[in-house]
């Protein structure tokens, strides 16, 4: 099955979350951790969430769960199937747009002491 193919079966299948295809990726690194911004083929800038997640050290499936139920952050999540070391893998991405507002409302009680002690980098929309 070729991606065209199987990107209709993902959208044919009863799922809340749009699938787009990815047009170009590149890593940044943050705290530590590589985390992949994309450019997708609606013409926005995406991140996965699990990898911001994993980056955090908190819950995957329970801030997926809070963005899916929050109006303002819903709308941005997508599907979109990246390029990691272990080959392409469909990830749930928000829109760069949304994760100023998604991070707002996390609390990072016990991560923020390590979180402060690691080097953040910005890179805003234009450099991308």
């Amino acid at each position: 099955m070729g991606a065209n193919e199987g990107l209709k079966a993902q959208q044919n299948h009863i799922d809340p979350i749009p699938a787009i295809y990815a047009l170009k990726q590149q890593s940044i690194a943050i705290l530590d951790d590589e985390l992949a911004v994309v450019l997708a083929s609606d013409g926005a800038l995406y991140m996965s969430v699990p990898t911001i997640c994993i980056a955090l050290g908190i819950n995957i499936r329970a801030q997926l769960r809070r963005i899916q139920r929050t109006v303002k952050l819903a709308p941005g999540l997508r599907h979109l199937v990246l390029q990691t070391r272990g080959g392409p893998q469909r990830s749930t991405c928000l829109t760069w747009r949304e994760i100023p507002v998604w991070l707002a409302g996390i609390r990072l009680d016990l991560t923020l002491k390590q979180v402060r002690q690691k080097p953040v980098y910005s890179l805003s929309y234009e450099e991308y």
